[in-house]
């Protein structure tokens, strides 16, 4: 840790101000923002839990279960909700106290101020999450909290301890997989402490509460593995692994109005590694400069540590790309603070390839957002009940037609997975296209492509999108509007 005044410093109005803008976007973005499929399952899935229900993981015992995150759904489908953006309201809540304790953590006991420097943490990959329904953004928020605290309460400060344990507990509870830096900060602070006092009321009281928290994480964690087949993880550590996969998320996504030069360009491999390879002398010279100087830099290696023991011992899954979000705040924090102090060409090399692709990424989101949906187009049809046979099963159909359709709308799913049931999705889409009953067909590119003999001039077809992004094709039988 740096050496410096324990006095706290004013947030500089012009951080105040770019932090505001950024909510406002936000805000936009939550209410304008289709139901995502996570989303969209999440709202099935609790619909009829109890409070019992899911925190025991009975019914909804996947990864999908961001535990605060379904609590809340629960709440707002209890409240009588009925925008999207209200079940997306939690996260956005989440964003102040982020805004807040991202800089005090960055800057407590700093020598130097990252000033514009930070502009790189209000930018994909994590900004979007803050108007997302999902438990990232919460555990984002606490996990920064509990980095602040945990430096006060080494400085001996009783009264932060306890809000240390309180962040600490909810971003572990947000999202299982923040445990584990949380785990690294209990570590990390012992071990400054010497152990001192090891037998106070506080310690034993904190030993009670880490045990019943580990012993519930463990639970969950078994939940999960015996019944997700889909979990989001990897069975490696670096190569094609945790750390990959969080560079990863610098990378340039799909999200232009070019996806077949984005495809046959591979811009999404070409700009990871470019992101690896400008990483490396970063990397190097935090591990041989730096290493001491900041707290996030031993954190990771200790929360790698744990990672390693429990793959081996609990043959548990290193978690990847947004279930690592926190090794942003841990690598890019000591990251930002080095080019402010020495201005290390290196370092403000990757900066801004990853800034760069970033801010391309938030352009490429408002600019997807501001495209037509397949909801927006079916609201612009007459109100009346309308059958829509698809060929992807996606969550957020069920949620767009509860609460913004009031049911009149029916997705048929033609198929178990469009993957392996090819013949029958043919199969299926020939005999919609004769079906009178069948007012609306919405295919997948591929799909389309190989139907598209059947839509001659009796069919219109829109180019939509749906949840995440995901280009589709509604084909109205042209029959239908001349009623």
């Amino acid at each position: 840790m740096n050496p410096g005044p324990t006095i706290r410093k004013e947030i500089p109005r012009s951080y105040l101000v770019f932090s505001a803008l950024a909510f406002l976007f936000l805000c936009w973005y939550a209410y304008a923002r289709v139901w995502d499929y996570d989303e969209g399952w999440s709202y099935a899935s609790v619909k009829t839990e109890t409070l019992l229900d899911l925190l025991t993981y009975r019914h909804f015992n996947i990864a999908n279960n961001h535990l605060l995150n379904s609590l809340w759904f629960r709440l707002m489908q209890v409240s009588g909700a009925r925008h999207v953006f209200f079940f997306r309201g939690l996260s956005l809540l989440s964003f102040f106290p982020f805004a807040y304790f991202l800089y005090r953590a960055a800057t407590y006991k700093a020598d130097v101020q990252p000033g514009a420097w930070f502009a790189l943490f209000f930018l994909p990959p994590v900004l979007v999450y803050f108007a997302s329904g999902r438990g990232y953004a919460l555990a984002i928020a606490a996990f920064c909290g509990a980095l602040y605290y945990l430096q006060v309460a080494i400085d001996n400060k009783p009264a932060a301890w306890w809000k240390f344990m309180l962040c600490g507990f909810i971003s572990s509870l947000a999202i299982v997989s923040f445990f584990y830096p949380f785990a690294a900060m209990l570590i990390y602070f012992y071990a400054c402490t010497g152990f001192r006092n090891l037998f106070t009321t506080r310690n034993i009281l904190s030993a009670i509460l880490l045990l019943l928290l580990t012993a519930y994480i463990y639970y969950i964690g078994k939940t999960i593995l015996l019944h997700d087949k889909i979990i989001n993880g990897t069975e490696n550590l670096v190569f094609n692994g945790m750390f990959s996969t969080f560079f990863g998320t610098f990378s340039l996504y799909d999200l232009t109005p070019w996806p077949h030069s984005y495809a046959r360009l591979r811009l999404d491999f070409i700009t990871k590694i470019i992101v690896m390879v400008s990483f490396l002398p970063v990397g190097v010279v935090l591990l041989w400069k730096h290493l001491r100087r900041y707290l996030g830099l031993v954190l990771v290696l200790i929360a790698s540590a744990l990672f390693v023991v429990a793959h081996i011992a609990l043959h548990a899954k290193y978690p990847s790309d947004r279930s690592v979000l926190y090794l942003l705040y841990l690598i890019y924090i000591p990251v930002v603070l080095v080019i402010a102090a020495t201005r290390n060409k290196f370092f403000i090399l990757h900066y801004a390839i990853i800034f760069f692709l970033c801010t391309l990424n938030l352009a490429g989101f408002i600019y997807e957002t501001n495209r037509p949906d397949v909801y927006s187009t079916l609201a612009a049809q007459p109100d009346k009940s309308i059958t829509v046979y698809s060929d992807w099963q996606n969550w957020g159909d069920e949620a767009t037609s509860d609460l913004r359709f009031h049911n009149r709308i029916t997705f048929h799913y033609i198929a178990r997975s469009f993957e392996t049931d090819l013949a029958r999705v043919d199969q299926e889409v020939k005999a919609a296209t004769r079906n009178p009953r069948v007012d609306y067909i919405l295919l997948q590119e591929s799909g389309f492509l190989r139907n598209s003999s059947l839509f001659t001039h009796d069919f219109i077809v829109t180019p939509v999108l749906s949840s995440g992004f995901k280009q589709l094709y509604l084909i109205k039988k042209k029959r239908v509007s001349q009623k």
